[in-house]
């Protein structure tokens, strides 16, 4: 009986752990926060060129790149900051496809991302 007792309350505790390990990241960040506070203190073009690379490799990775231990989805906003900063450097194509997959992938900022597609076009 005791050993029974023992059994259930070690049974308990391995359920209760485990119920309370954490659940994988949603969203894949990288270093996005780091390259993007040096860009605010620098605001120079390598700083720019740094965060659109982050920005990138956060799109064209997410759920593919084994190495990504932070998630697999791009994040909200992602495409349409790579597209502000196509913008930045004058190309504005790229800058319209990366605002309309802003769109596609989240839907309710639709209405804030077709006011800046307005004024590009």
């Amino acid at each position: 009986m005791k050993k029974f007792i023992l059994f259930a309350a070690v049974l308990c505790c391995v359920a209760v752990l485990n119920s309370c390990s954490p659940k994988a990241p949603l969203y894949a960040w990288y270093n996005y926060d780091d390259v993007a506070y040096r860009l605010m203190q620098n605001n120079d073009e390598v700083s720019e060129g740094a965060l659109c690379d982050v920005g990138i490799r956060m799109i064209c990775g997410a759920g593919i790149v084994k190495e990504l231990k932070d998630g697999g989805t791009v994040p909200p906003g992602i495409y349409a900051e790579v597209g502000y900063l196509y913008f930045k450097q004058g190309k504005k194509d790229l800058a319209v496809k990366y605002f309309e997959k802003e769109m596609e992938a989240y839907p309710e900022s639709k209405v804030y991302v077709s006011r800046i597609l307005k004024q590009l076009k």
